[in-house]
This record gives C-alpha cells, structure tokens and sequence, in this order.
C-alpha cells in the first residue's frame, strides 16, 4: 500500500509531538546498540522516524552512538529534501527512506545498518534462503517448516536512482538487503525494525558455512 503525502500538509517549522519524541528516544538506543555492536562503524548506517506528514532523518558524517533526539532533520517523504535549516544536512541515503514511507503504510521507523556477517554472506549472493528456523518468523514466514527468501539487490551509490528502482519491491518483505552493503528494517517501531535486523544476521551467522 503507497501513503500518499501532501506538501499543504507540512508546517514550515515542524517540532516532533509526544509520540514523535517517544519514537525518537527509542531510536537514539536502537543507534547506540548497533554502534556498541560495530554495525555501524565510523559514521556509517542511517535512522528515521516517521512523523505527521513528514518523517526524521538522521545527519549525515555523524557518529551513530552519539546522536540524541534532537539530532534528526525533519525531511519531506515526497521530495526527500530537508523542511528546515538545521547545523546538518541528513543521510546521503536519505532518498531511500522517503521511499519506504511513501510506500509502506505501517513502517514508523527505518533502521539501516551493516551487520558484518550478513555483509560477507550478501556480497556473493542474489537472495538468502532459509528453512526450519524459527527466526524466520520475525522476518514474514508463516511457520519455520516454509522456506523464506530474502531477494538481494546490488548496491547503487546514486540513492536516487536506487531508490527509484527498488520503490516498488519495498512492500514485498519488511528488510531491504543491499549486495555486500547492508540492510535496511523498516517497521511499526524502532524496537521492532531492530529485531528483524537481529534475526537475520543471526541467521546468516548459523545457517550459512
């Protein structure tokens, strides 16, 4: 299902009302443990938190483990362009967001991060296949005894056109994995996200040699 936004819709100066700010806390702690996990090394990996017509982005060239509430930028999901000056400008990869939110109805949060096995198994594969695990149930499958199949795009550094190509196969699964890159979880909460990205890694760790 694709969310429809309306530029009309957006204040000039948004400020994050108390489920914004609740959302964001959590996802202040869901950056700081994939930091601590080295999941998001240096000033990699990108976090998001949709709001009332408009979502927050975390900036760019900032360490992950450090960021507060108060860091992220309010971003127009239509445009991905920033709505108000701020000291930084938001993830490169901020295109890619917006298309989450413009297509997946139920996503609140986006998490992306670079779990290290999951980025050794992706980079020689085109999709990840996984049967008898009961993580999978965290990732979509019905029962443990189906067979899930995680698609694996390649990578693109043109987030626009990346963006563009993937819009719509982002309803098809809740996580978004990048050739020898990544991932992107996107879901109801920031806690929620988190734990899809939890489940596949740990099944790259144990069901691939």
């Amino acid at each position: 299902m694709t969310y429809r936004f309306s530029d009309k819709s957006l204040p000039p100066d948004p400020r994050p009302g108390p489920l914004e700010k609740y959302f964001l806390e959590q996802m202040v702690a869901v950056a700081r443990r994939s930091y601590e996990r080295g999941w998001v090394y240096g000033t990699a990996g990108n976090f998001s938190v949709r709001g009332a017509g408009y979502f927050w982005q975390s900036p760019s060239g900032v360490p992950k483990g450090s960021l507060n509430p108060r860091s992220f930028i309010p971003v127009n999901p239509r445009t991905a362009k920033a709505l108000a000056c701020h000291y930084s400008k938001p993830s490169d990869e901020t295109p890619l967001h917006a298309a989450i939110y413009r297509q997946v109805a139920a996503a609140r949060a986006v998490v992306h991060v670079h779990p290290p096995y999951l980025v050794k198994v992706t980079s020689r594969r085109q999709s990840l296949r996984f049967s008898l695990q009961e993580m999978q149930k965290l990732l979509g499958s019905s029962s443990h005894e189906s067979e899930l199949v995680v698609p694996v795009y390649p990578n693109n550094q043109d987030m626009v056109a990346l963006s563009q190509a993937l819009e719509a196969k982002l309803s098809e699964h809740p996580v978004l994995v990048l050739s020898g890159h990544g991932v992107y979880s996107y879901a109801l909460d920031p806690e929620a996200a988190l734990a899809r990205i939890e489940a596949l890694e740990f099944l790259c760790q144990t069901y691939y040699p």
